[in-house]
């Protein structure tokens, strides 16, 4: 869907045909639903792996002007950094690391890291041929404020608006530059280097419990949460087969549970959640949560459909195409084909990727369990719009549709009561997002001029 009553997109994998004014859609691939590739040694599929991942990489590498790649301290873009400066003219390739601000102070947390700086050091410090540039997060960029403008290039509000302003600087770079291109790992998260999540449920529907336990001990053990064993039990294994009360029940005990985190954030206003079939992301995550892993796979490809637009709307704000060789069908068949034990094992997540690289990556990097975070430094961010904020609030409490559509009461309590601790989700996710997609409600209300 798109924010338009009339106006879908067109799914990767299909065509749409006008004829004698009747659309049909048709579509010429799509995932298979199950064959298994059965392979004599664990280590047959890390080389098939490896050489579909090499011709995925090589064939993005026809380009114009000078390369540039994403490069982070996971594993996606930095395989396909240290994979296509293999194949570059010179051996060289440009590399576009986002950092926070200068001068924040952030501290790492138990599953995050807030910097990637020591992470791409290590790896260029491996591969020579690889250029970093760093980049750290602008104090203010334009499209922290110059929303009516990215509507008018883009014609859609953007989701994550505060990453892509933390990250304005570096692709302006680019642009600036005259690249053309920029390689990025993005859809590795369900191909190449999927964590695994799915594996546990797997093993219950097949009766096979034991194993399942045992993992999920192991799962537990890996990530020090050796005090929280039965909860991890609960979470990976059995919570995704009990009944809704008994969920709802645990969940009122624990103060947490996915469907109360998504209510909670909805900058929309409560009265027309439901016209909206806002419950129906949270019935459908309820439903994904208890498949196993080759079908969780599939699910989250199709819902990366829509987020994948996110690729176009970066051309149509900084002028260049972002390629993805995770994305090629080829290494996705491949990757949805494979047994569920090759993503997790042993309490080892991502573990097909971590063996996939460990020919070309440092080992802190391809065996770091940790995640990087975008804009990690986003409420101090936040803190310094305030005012542009305010005003911004201000417009869509005068505005019909802002009124009708957003709980722009909980908004303004947001805004007038701001936390001390250095993070909120709900004041990114309901306060920041909400307004930036009023202000596109705003921009469809007056006319779709640049001008309020």
């Amino acid at each position: 869907g798109t924010p338009y009553k009339h106006l879908r997109l067109l799914p990767a994998g299909s065509v749409a045909i006008l004829r004698s004014g009747q659309l049909k859609q048709r579509f010429y691939w799509t995932p298979e639903q199950r064959t298994e590739l059965r392979l004599p040694r664990e280590e047959e599929y890390v080389e098939a792996a490896r050489e579909l991942f090499e011709r995925a990489v090589k064939d993005c590498l026809r380009i114009e002007g000078p390369a540039f790649s994403s490069l982070t301290g996971g594993l996606d873009s930095s395989a396909v950094s240290v994979t296509a400066v293999k194949h570059l003219p010179g051996n060289s390739l440009t590399t576009i690391t986002c950092l926070p601000a200068a001068n924040t102070e952030l501290l790492d947390s138990d599953h995050h890291y807030m910097s990637e700086r020591r992470y791409v050091a290590s790896i260029c410090e491996q591969t020579p041929g690889l250029q970093p540039l760093f980049f750290n997060g602008p104090m203010q960029h334009r499209w922290d404020t110059d929303w009516l403008q990215m509507c008018q290039m883009t014609g859609v509000p953007w989701r994550n608006v505060m990453n892509l302003a933390w990250m304005g600087s570096a692709r302006d770079h680019i642009r600036q530059q005259g690249g053309r291109v920029l390689l990025s790992g993005a859809l590795g998260n369900v191909t190449l280097s999927w964590d695994g999540h799915g594996t546990l449920t797997g093993l219950m529907r097949d009766g096979r419990w034991l194993k399942a336990f045992q993992e999920s001990l192991a799962l537990a053990r890996t990530n020090g949460q050796t005090a929280s064993m039965a909860r991890q039990i609960w979470r990976s294994t059995l919570a995704p087969f009990a009944p809704d009360i008994i969920q709802q029940w645990i969940a009122k005990l624990q103060a947490r549970s996915s469907a109360s985190e998504w209510g909670h954030l909805y900058p929309i206003e409560p009265m027309i959640k439901a016209r909206l079939r806002t419950e129906d992301g949270v019935k459908r995550r309820k439903q994904m949560a208890s498949m196993a892993s080759w079908q969780l796979r599939q699910a989250w490809f199709r819902e990366r459909q829509s987020a994948l637009q996110a690729t176009g709307l970066v051309r149509a704000l900084h002028g260049f195409e972002v390629r993805d060789p995770m994305a090629d069908r080829r290494l996705l068949e491949f990757c949805f084909s494979l047994p569920d034990s090759l993503y997790l094992q042993g309490g080892v997540t991502r573990l097909l990727a971590r063996r996939v690289t460990a020919d070309r990556l440092p080992s802190e990097v391809v065996n770091n369990r940790k995640r990087g975070m975008q804009c990690p430094e986003y409420l101090q961010r936040m803190n310094m719009l305030r005012p542009f904020l305010g005003e911004r609030l201000e417009e869509l409490e005068a505005s019909p549709l802002a009124q009708r559509l957003l709980d722009l009461k909980r908004m303004r309590a947001l805004l007038s009561h701001w936390p001390s601790r250095p993070e909120s989700p709900e004041h990114l996710i309901l306060l920041h997002r909400g307004l930036h997609f009023g202000a596109f409600l705003r921009w469809i209300e007056t006319g779709c001029q640049l001008q309020g």
